[in-house]
């Protein structure tokens, strides 16, 4: 009676351990055969689109000469897909390799695992949805350095522009008379609303591109308790 118990408790807390490793998880998780090799696929989707893909196969034999993988969208299908890249062997393990892809857009990807070995070759084909989780946050002081990096250069294309205008049609040897530097200064003041306006269309395109970003975001549906 006793081992009973503990045989179905142990069960119960076996599937809630495994259920919980999966629950709300982006990364993939692929059982199935490349050919004549058996395989097991993890694939960690970046957080950010575009990002790298991490790709972890063990394949179960001793054998493997090659494991290569590629990533394959849906729109290009694997006539417009890249060449694969080879997977490295983990250190310390004889059947495990690793390696990196891009996924590029939103939306299905094929990720080509291909294995080569004295018995042949063969490709597994693991689904991949590629969206982005998170949002890589600016830190202030690189925002800090981005302004003055700004402002920099918003100064020196004013003076350009104000050169231009006046001292550059200056001969060699005069100086720059009144009516050249006032023509210079209402360049300046005529191009400088241009410039500014450009700026707030920059900041308008920056805030709609993190609204799109954000539109695509994956988020953990809502759930009620009943």
């Amino acid at each position: 009676m006793m081992l009973r118990r503990f045989s179905s408790f142990a069960f119960v807390a076996t599937l809630v351990i495994v259920a919980s490793a999966h629950i709300g998880s982006p990364n993939v998780l692929f059982d199935g055969v490349a050919g004549p090799y058996p395989v097991r696929v993890i694939v960690r989707p970046p957080e950010v689109v575009p990002g790298l893909a991490e790709v972890i196969t063990r394949v179960d034999a001793t054998d493997v000469e090659r494991v290569s993988i590629r990533p394959v969208f849906w729109r290009a299908g694997a006539a417009g897909a890249p060449a694969g890249d080879d997977l490295r062997q983990v250190a310390g393990q004889t059947r495990v390799y690793s390696g990196h892809l891009w996924l590029m857009s939103y939306g299905a990807y094929s990720v080509y695992v291909t294995v080569t070995g004295p018995r042949g070759s063969g490709t597994a084909i693991v689904p991949v949805s590629s969206f982005a989780t998170g949002r890589l946050p600016l830190s202030p002081a690189l925002g800090a350095i981005l302004v003055v990096l700004g402002g920099l250069l918003v100064a020196g294309i004013v003076t350009i522009i104000h050169a231009a205008t006046g001292e550059s049609l200056v001969p060699p040897g005069e100086v720059m008379d009144a009516s050249r530097s006032r023509r210079a200064k209402r360049a300046t003041l005529i191009f400088a609303p241009l410039l500014a306006l450009a700026i707030f269309g920059g900041a308008k395109w920056w805030g709609s591109e993190d609204a799109g970003y954000r539109r695509f975001m994956y988020g953990s549906p809502a759930a009620d308790a009943w």
